[in-house]
């Protein structure tokens, strides 16, 4: 298996895990969570899992140091992709969320385009279409809009595919793929985390067993699929990797239909076939 093969298969695995993700987010608010604690107990396992092991082969303060700009931009997005898309999740159902913040593979390919000057390849486009069609075949509007959810869910598009493509761009000696988690870690907290939770006032919340478990679960699932995702960037690039995280819609549905006992029309049926349709073709075209 090549280097890239197992890059889709990382970046792959990454949407199926982030499809369980607004499930159990969910029960974290039930228990009373907060935006903002969501991103600090995301962080604090990056810093935990990352930091002990990184401090004894770089010096963190020298790399700040040189690449503060590049690392603030990283964690700024980061930051504000999870902040924006945990609010949303309060004025819309999940799956209406999560169809509008996947506008972001098509947002990856524009930025690539115009600030990198890379070309989109015609199997990258093809699917780029597929899976952008399927996406919005599989919104269901009679679940509810609400503006301030459309707003807050496509600020999270924007704030993720910038994320996306500068964690694929960066290049920072002896700083590659899941290093930059740890910055990333420590940005959320005195970047996005505690400041937005001053201002907002939502540093505040109930403590139970129940929600601290539901947290640590949540967050740890989503640590792992950070690194799986963080490594497979590299090997696959922005855009082809931005392609196939439409995945997590995909699984999404499955888990709504299968476990939630939501309802399907044949839109959705064909959508998520024309989201798998996009990943085969991106599999089979990558060697």
């Amino acid at each position: 298996m090549t280097i890239k093969q197992k890059s889709l298969i990382m970046c792959m695995t990454t949407g199926m895990i982030f499809g369980i993700v607004p499930v159990m987010t969910l029960r974290c608010y039930e228990y009373g969570a907060t935006e903002v604690w969501l991103l600090i107990a995301r962080s604090a396992f990056m810093l935990l899992f990352l930091g002990p092991r990184l401090l004894k082969t770089m010096s963190i303060k020298k790399v700040l140091k040189e690449n503060w700009k590049e690392l603030s931009l990283l964690a700024l997005s980061n930051s504000f992709t999870d902040l924006f898309i945990y609010s949303a999740y309060k004025y819309m159902a999940s799956s209406v969320v999560v169809t509008l913040h996947f506008i972001y593979p098509a947002l990856v390919v524009v930025i690539c385009m115009l600030f990198y000057k890379e070309k989109i390849n015609k199997t990258q486009a093809i699917c780029l279409i597929l899976c952008t069609v399927g996406i919005f075949l599989t919104l269901d509007i009679s679940l509810g809009l609400n503006l301030t959810g459309i707003i807050l869910s496509v600020l999270s598009a924007i704030c993720y595919s910038a994320y996306i493509v500068l964690l694929g761009k960066i290049n920072i000696p002896n700083v590659q793929g899941e290093s930059l988690l740890l910055f990333v870690g420590i940005g959320n907290i005195l970047v996005g985390g505690i400041p937005y939770g001053i201002i907002t006032h939502t540093l505040a919340m109930p403590l139970s067993i129940n929600l601290v478990w539901n947290i640590l679960w949540t967050q740890f699932v989503i640590f792992i699929a950070d690194m799986l995702f963080a490594k497979g960037i590299k090997g696959i690039g922005p855009q082809t990797a931005a392609i196939i995280s439409t995945f997590e819609p995909l699984v999404g549905i499955v888990i709504g239909i299968v476990f939630l006992k939501d309802a399907f029309s044949l839109f959705s049926i064909v959508g998520a076939l024309m989201i798998l349709l996009s990943a085969v073709i991106i599999s089979i075209n990558t060697k």
